[in-house]
């Protein structure tokens, strides 16, 4: 998969970048090396093509979508072989999905493998979504900006919209952002001022492309939704100021009393606790109950 991530290319695997001794001179520092030319970079364009349909909403992992990028990858679902009986175990499996991030621009190659999962065992239900949470947070580290913000709305807003939540999900409340006093009319500004947007209630992303669209940049601090902003929305300043903001995590609101769970609750509950051998629906993202094995590296001259 990193082959294909650098257009064809096999590079030598490597761990360490470069080495230091204790006076902070480099040692050994470490230069990528090409192996060979695997397939030509058409061909690894071609599969990119092919393999960004993983993530759409008729794919197999619409679940490793992100917001604003485009995602390559493919998924896996292996059942495991019966050493002792023959032929294969039954409700044992490897789920995983293996995909790069942005395709056009490769930076991050990333594989997740989850060892004998429970409930369900399909790489696009159990894997993707662990994909989708570790390659956003790492573009957000790198710093890496969306390629089209409308890029993956659609299809969440599909699977938000045809899900049916369960009794004991419905019993948890996400707190909604503050609400925002109505706008004020707005006066005219200079060519080299910026008014600033709203971002309260925002994802870190999401600030960042509506700082980045005003020419403005951005001091975050904590994680979760933007709770608080300085200066404040509507504000004008000079392009290039720094907004500060503060994230927090949504709080939840337990809205059902200890005691008080309904008999859906109870079948859930007992539905979580399924042999192995029980396929749960496409709809179970959150399938996975052993630790996934992760394999993060960024794309590029160190690939493997």
């Amino acid at each position: 998969m990193g082959a294909l991530a650098n257009q064809g290319k096999m590079m030598r695997p490597t761990l360490i970048r470069r080495i230091e001794d204790a006076g902070g001179q480099t040692v050994v520092d470490t230069v990528p090396r090409l192996e060979r030319q695997v397939v030509s970079p058409y061909v690894a364009s071609v599969l990119t093509d092919m393999m960004t349909g993983v993530t759409d909403e008729d794919g197999t992992a619409p679940e490793a979508a992100i917001d604003g990028q485009l995602v390559a990858g493919k998924t896996g679902t292996a059942q495991k072989a019966d050493y002792v009986h023959g032929g294969y175990a039954e409700g044992r499996w490897v789920s995983s999905f293996v995909g790069y991030v942005p395709a056009r621009k490769p930076r991050l190659v990333i594989g997740v493998i989850v060892d004998e999962p429970m409930i369900a065992h399909n790489g696009g239900t159990v894997a993707a979504p662990a994909f989708r949470r570790i390659a956003q947070a790492s573009l957000r580290h790198l710093g890496v900006v969306a390629d089209d913000p409308s890029l993956g709305e659609d299809l969440r807003t599909h699977r938000n919209a045809k899900s049916k939540p369960s009794s004991a999900a419905a019993a948890v409340a996400v707190a909604a952002p503050p609400a925002e006093p109505a706008p004020a009319p707005q006066a005219p500004i200079a060519g080299s001022e910026r008014r600033v947007p709203s971002l309260l209630g925002q994802t870190a992303r999401a600030a960042v492309i509506a700082a980045q669209r005003s020419d403005l940049l951005l001091a975050l601090s904590g994680s979760g939704l933007v709770r608080t902003q300085q200066p404040e929305a509507g504000a004008v300043v000079a392009a290039g100021s720094t907004i500060s903001i503060l994230l927090e995590p949504p709080e939840l609101a337990p809205s059902v009393t200890p005691g008080s769970e309904s008999n859906d609750t109870q079948s859930n509950k007992t539905t979580a606790q399924a042999p192995r051998a029980e396929r749960a629906s496409d709809d179970d993202v959150d399938a996975p109950s052993s630790p996934p094995m992760l394999a993060v590296k960024e794309a590029g001259g160190h690939d493997g």
